[in-house]
């Protein structure tokens, strides 16, 4: 199986993720995250504090992979939007 490098940074906590999430150890690709499985806030956070910059996705789930950098993306845009109007 191929792998694609993705980074942490465009990841949110307590969000479903519709693909496989993987750490590289050692040159062997560890399972983080089932895809349906919910990234919560506990592990982002150890993401974080160990300084994991880049994870990995299956390849053949990259197309899932920017479906949900879009979503992420326009539901940010929409809590700006509503932000705004309330000002």
């Amino acid at each position: 199986m191929q792998h694609s490098k993705i980074k942490t940074k465009t990841l949110s906590s307590d969000v479903v993720l519709p693909f496989n999430l993987f750490l590289k150890v050692n040159e062997k690709f560890l399972l983080y995250v089932r895809t349906g499985d919910e990234l919560t806030a506990d592990r982002f956070s150890k993401l974080k504090t160990k300084k994991i910059k880049e994870l990995f996705i299956p390849s053949e789930d990259e197309s899932q992979y920017l479906k949900f950098l879009d979503v992420l993306l326009s539901s940010g845009s929409d809590e700006k939007k509503s932000t705004t109007a309330r000002a």
